[in-house]
């Protein structure tokens, strides 16, 4: 089948009634929609999805690139591109033609066994792509990425020595922005002590206080810091607290700490930074303790500091197992505006008075993970009492495994005014914008076993996964999976033709005669919920009665067929497409009667058996053969006056029918059509 999209247009010659029109589309074409939508949808494809979908229309060829605006170049695609060890300049420019909005590229999934590419694939894509702004690398050396230094935005150097010629190319990447590397020094001049990273928005570093000072001096606009390695030793805290505070538009920071010493200092530490790092949002403290270095519930009294404290996420490790939890966490109710929490405390088993009017403390909590050992009934009571939480993810920390769940909470209107469900905003980008209708013509593309897997999607996919199957196919394997040993599980078999209530056809010929005693249940419980069906193809409709009505497409391909079988053809009046072995199959074996009349398309093998009496009187009651419908006949060239008959015969029906039928002749001299 073809669909074909018609575009109506009339041009103006001065007639009023005749001025141009608009295209009409058909319902479920995909036309009918935008560029501008399909650039949405198409985005989410990958790179190289992207390329094998480009040939699906030429929408898809206008739109498909639209939205790749960011690309990772590895060793994986600089293998792709290359022919022995020389690059395909033709191809690479093919890529860099077509991805032409490109406006960043991610060059730290390059390893240096392909630095030596990078020149070449850097220039084509700078001569094609002229919206490009941005560059990620981890190469800075100097014949790796000479031109793009002042291009460098994002930077990760994670080995473990630089070369001094390495540092200072660090100084042309002037508009450098974020950061990592494995040791502060990394930063340094080795010979001259000159920082040659400033101005940074975001930086990650392994601890070393020496340098820290001057460091902090010079990137005083830090929005982002993640401090790792930070031991309390020789009052290594208070000196850190005092640098760190400095920062005072940090806007996120995460800090590994390692407590060892019995007299720590880490709600000093906290609170010196809380109170100078006013529009903090974001705090993550993954913290190490040791047996001789005690927590208690003053470790984290200072949290009350952080009044803009939104996202939390606390990570601690401990040796104490005399550490009282609910001691330990009680300041976090101070934290009145925050989001997200995540508590990830080993060992930790949660108690229920730490969420007593958890529901007061959080009021604006969306999102809450838990990792503990157990989880009781009135700590779930608590949780569920969380105005605006959605995503709750509870992870039981076990010996040798790890079980993760996740569950969503919706509020309801209980008479409180202020706990209402609001109504729901999605992002510009989001899929959910668009409607149903939408949706179920994308969704009809999925496989019947893909639907069932893709329902779990969202709501809106459980709504219209299964609107557009309306034909189904049932064969050995699908009787296989819905069965228990040899009988059909019937809850099962009930859920999924509930759920395909759209069902307008059945095709029943792929289940072969080991499971054809399985056919009338099947059947049975279709036609019980599908009020939609219309057709069945069988090739054994004696097996269920009521469905011989139904049946518009048969197969017979047995050697020998019963008269029962050959009687219950009669019953079949809205038979339209029949293919049998032999021609005498479709008459009654006793009384010679033609069994099926009024075909539009049929399949047989002239048999020598066969005499030209049944060919006439099956072309006689067969005179309806449509336009598209084939008469298949195999004659054997044995008996040449047999033979010249039936060509009569068939030549007759041709001209008869005023279509043109297509014959093939099997010989064993020729072969011919």
């Amino acid at each position: 089948m073809k669909h074909k999209k018609t575009s109506l247009e009339t041009t103006v010659d001065g007639n009023e009634n005749n001025n141009q029109q608009p295209q009409i589309y058909a319902k479920d074409s995909l036309d009918r929609f935008g560029d501008d939508l399909f650039a949405i949808i198409l985005s989410y494809l990958t790179i190289e999805d992207s390329f094998a979908y480009e040939c699906v229309s030429k929408q898809f060829q206008r739109t498909v690139f639209d939205g790749v605006v960011n690309i990772t170049l590895s060793d994986r695609f600089i293998r792709e591109i290359t022919k022995g060890m020389i690059i395909q300049t033709q191809l690479l420019a093919t890529i860099a033609i077509k991805l032409s909005n490109i406006q960043t590229i991610d060059l730290r999934g390059i390893t240096s066994a392909s630095v030596e590419h990078i020149p070449e694939v850097l220039n084509t894509f700078r001569d094609n792509c002229r919206h490009l702004r941005e560059i990620y690398s981890d190469l800075i050396s100097p014949q790796g990425i000479q031109w793009i230094r002042p291009l460098v935005t994002r930077m990760s150097i994670t080995t473990y020595w630089m070369s001094s010629v390495a540092k200072q190319s660090l100084i042309h990447c002037h508009r450098l922005s974020q950061l990592r590397v494995k040791y502060l020094s990394a930063v340094v001049d080795t010979t001259n002590g000159q920082l040659l990273a400033k101005n940074l928005s975001h930086f990650d570093f392994s601890h070393n206080s020496g340098l820290l000072s001057a460091f902090v001096a010079q990137n005083l606009c830090l929005k982002s810091l993640v401090a790792r390695d930070i031991f309390d030793t020789d009052d290594t805290l208070n000196k850190q607290s005092q640098q760190l505070s400095q920062l005072t538009q940090l806007r996120q920071l995460t800090l590994h700490l390692y407590l060892t010493s019995r007299d720590n200092s880490l709600n000093d530490f906290l609170r010196t930074i809380g109170l100078n790092c006013k529009q903090l949002k974001r705090l993550s403290l993954e913290i190490m303790s040791s047996g001789r270095a005690p927590l208690n519930s003053q470790s984290f009294e200072s949290l009350g500091c952080y009044r803009g404290l939104t996202r939390l996420h606390l990570t601690l490790m401990t040796l104490d197992i005399m550490v009282n939890v609910t001691e330990l966490l009680e300041p976090l109710t101070l934290c009145h505006r925050l989001t997200h929490l995540t508590l990830d405390i080993k060992p930790f088993q949660s108690n229920e008075y730490f969420l007593i009017n958890c529901d007061k403390h959080w009021p604006r909590l969306q999102y809450l993970f838990i990792n503990s050992i157990h989880i009781s009934r009135e700590c779930l009571a608590h949780i569920s009492r969380l105005p605006a939480l959605n995503t709750l993810i509870i992870q039981y920390y076990m010996a040798q495994q790890m079980k993760h769940k996740k569950t969503s909470l919706e509020t309801t209107d209980e008479g409180n005014e202020d706990n209402r469900q609001q109504p729901q905003i999605y992002a510009k980008d989001s899929l959910d914008r668009f409607g149903d209708d939408m949706f179920s013509i994308i969704l009809s593309y999925l496989t019947i076993e893909d639907s069932f897997a893709y329902e779990c999607v969202s709501k809106q996919f459980q709504r219209t996964v299964f609107d557009s199957v309306v034909d189904i196919t049932l064969n050995d394997r699908f009787i296989c999976k819905i069965s228990k040993t040899i009988s059909i599980d019937t809850q099962l078999l009930a859920t999924i033709a509930i759920k395909l209530s759209n069902i307008q056809t059945i095709d029943c010929r792929g289940i072969n005669t080991a499971y054809e005693e399985q056919i009338p249940e099947l059947l049975n419980t279709f036609r019980d919920n599908c009020r939609h069906l219309r057709e069945i193809h069988s090739d054994s409709p004696q097996v269920v009665q009521w469905i011989r009505p139904l049946v518009r497409r048969m197969s017979i391909n047995t050697v020998s067929i019963s008269s029962v079988a050959k009687q219950s053809l009669i019953h079949c009046h809205r038979l339209s497409q029949l293919r049998v072995k032999y021609l005498s199959y479709v008459f009654d074996t006793t009384s010679g009667q033609l069994l099926a009349k009024n075909l539009h398309q049929f399949d047989f093998s002239y048999n020598n058996n066969d005499n030209n009496g049944l060919l006439s009187a099956f072309v006689a009651h067969n005179l309806s053969l449509k336009t598209r419908s084939h008469l298949y006949t195999h004659i054997p060239f044995t008996d040449t006056l047999a033979t010249g008959s039936a060509l009569v015969i068939v030549l007759k029906l041709s001209i008869t029918a005023k279509h043109l039928l297509f014959i093939s002749f099997r010989s064993n001299h020729f072969r011919g059509k």
